[in-house]
């Protein structure tokens, strides 16, 4: 008897331990796809604008960065694409009736720097699929490069402090570490790592999640942004 029960528990035993690994990476997966979501929903927010900036430098050729961004954007049809050069300055602009970007190439002596910023005013597949597109694109890039992605919201709940005290109770329960909250004129402003993205270093500590609750006459507004906020509110 206690030798089936050894067999038994052998075969078991891996199974119990692939499941396990499996319900955690997609928990992870889950958590770090649905903050942003998760935050839009619990405060009663709606959304007013997103976006994502990408910066890079590359030792690529000016025209084949043109061409291999133009290619992106083209899967992802959208049509209306301008290019404009000023000498060593290049500006590509994009627009469809759900997200409008710009792609700025300044070309040097060694290295050609590359900035792309796209925004869109409401949930769109077009602004996930070309944000994907150009991610999976800058992972053939060797040098540095950083990727901030920021939403706006609109929140229907009067008390700033009750809606900052909501999403500190998220970050809480998603593990957050490093959690530090600034008292501002118009609001807060939190820090804090969470584990979901690349992180930048605050005085000596992993950063990579960045969020504002503010008042303004127009109403009470949640500014998110990854690793840090890096628009203007």
């Amino acid at each position: 008897m206690n030798v089936l029960k050894n067999k038994y528990f052998k075969m078991i035993f891996p199974l119990v331990f692939i499941l396990f690994l499996l319900f955690k990476n997609c928990c992870y997966a889950t958590n770090k796809q649905d903050l942003f979501n998760k935050i839009k929903m619990e405060t009663n927010s709606s959304l007013v604008e997103k976006g994502c900036t990408i910066k890079f430098s590359t030792s690529f050729d000016d025209k084949r960065i043109i061409k291999d961004i133009t290619d992106c954007i083209i899967l992802c049809n959208i049509k209306d694409i301008k290019l404009q050069c000023d000498g060593n300055y290049y500006c590509i602009t994009m627009c469809n009736k759900e997200i409008e970007g710009n792609i700025y190439i300044n070309k040097e002596s060694l290295n050609n720097l590359v900035e792309i910023k796209i925004t869109s005013l409401k949930d769109s597949s077009n602004f996930k699929n070309i944000k994907n597109s150009l991610e999976k694109y800058i992972k053939n890039i060797d040098n540095d490069k950083v990727i901030y992605e920021y939403c706006k919201l609109k929140t229907s709940d009067k008390s700033i402090s009750k809606t900052n005290e909501g999403i500190l109770n998220i970050l809480k329960n998603c593990k957050a570490k490093n959690i530090e909250t600034v008292k501002l004129n118009s609001g807060y402003s939190t820090i804090c790592y969470t584990g979901n993205y690349k992180p930048i270093v605050s005085n000596g500590k992993a950063i990579d999640f960045n969020y504002s609750v503010c008042r303004y006459n127009s109403g009470n507004y949640i500014i998110i942004g990854t690793p840090q906020i890096n628009i203007t509110y």
